[in-house]
Formats: structure tokens, sequence, C-alpha cells
């Protein structure tokens, strides 16, 4: 394994550690590699030309959207199941699972997250070559 160096501010640290602590990671670079996993996956994702299977999920403020998540669903025959659950009085979580083209998979991600009233998406993805 190779071995590298990176500077961070004594706040920033401060945070990625108890992050790591609470994850059950045993150490910063265990957690340090997680997240380049999931940089390189979306990167991936993004300029890979074959077929990607993801469960994507969409946090937003409940009556926020206008209808833009409906709108970007609509425009994707991409999804193949949609579960909408209410997380509390303000927030609504939605969970795609998607199968398609990685280019298509990965639009549709930027979309989402430039719907007002979205707060945070996030996927998981796979090849669907399995």
């Amino acid at each position: 394994m190779v071995i590298i160096s990176i500077s961070l501010d004594a706040a920033l640290l401060e945070k990625f550690d108890a992050v790591t602590a609470e994850k059950g990671f045993s150490n910063r670079s265990e957690a340090f590699r997680e997240l380049v996993r999931m940089a390189v996956d979306e990167w991936q994702m993004s300029k890979d030309v074959g077929s990607n299977i993801a469960a994507l999920m969409v946090v937003s403020e409940k009556n926020k959207t206008k209808g833009g998540i409906e709108r970007v669903q609509h425009r994707y025959v991409e999804i193949q199941t949609l579960l909408h659950t209410h997380l509390d009085d303000k927030n609504c979580l939605e969970i795609f699972i998607v199968k398609g083209d990685s280019g298509r998979l990965d639009m549709m991600i930027k979309e989402l997250r430039k719907v007002q009233g979205v707060k945070k998406v996030d996927f998981f993805t796979t090849t669907a070559d399995l």
C-alpha cells in the first residue's frame, strides 16, 4: 500500500476524527480510503459508458421543491422503483432505484441536486454486469 500525506486545519481534523470514531472506522486511513472510494465511484459513474444500477437518496424540504423532483423523475424511464417517506414535519426522503446508462444516471443526479428545496442527494452505484 502506498503512503500519502495530507494537510488539514485543526478544526477539520477534529471533525474528521469524530466522524471516524462515530462511523466505527479503526483509524483515519480506513475512513479516508472510504471517502476516496466514494469520490472515485461518483467520478466513474460520470465517465463510464456502461450500464449501472444505483440507489439514489434525496432529502428535501417538504412542500419546497415546487414539483421539481417529480419533473425530474418523469424524464427518466431508468427509474425502477421509488419510495417516498416523511422523515419529520419538515423533511422528506425519496429513494430511487435506477438502472441504465451511467451518463443518463449522472444527468439525473445533477438535475436532482439543482432542484430548489433539495438538501442532499447521495447514491450508491454498481455496474449492471454483476
